[in-house]
């Protein structure tokens, strides 16, 4: 049961890094594309809910992180 625990985590932490990259991503193109309004919204909203996601996974991290240590 623990090693579910441990795969879910690690998978967990690989696809909020994976997040955390393409936020950086949509950002930089954010600040580039300054002159065209429309785009820069639709980017900043992609970047709003990544970022909404993104607290999703590190919510599940921390409760799979706190049933891996009740287990041991």
């Amino acid at each position: 049961m623990a090693e579910s625990y441990t795969k879910k985590l690690k998978r967990f932490k690989q696809t909020s890094h994976e997040i955390s990259l393409k936020i950086i991503e949509l950002h930089f193109q954010n600040e580039r594309s300054w002159s065209e309004g429309g785009q820069r919204a639709k980017l900043s909203n992609q970047i709003m809910k990544l970022g909404l996601k993104k607290q999703m996974y590190e919510r599940k991290i921390k409760a799979l992180e706190e049933a891996i240590y009740e287990k041991w």
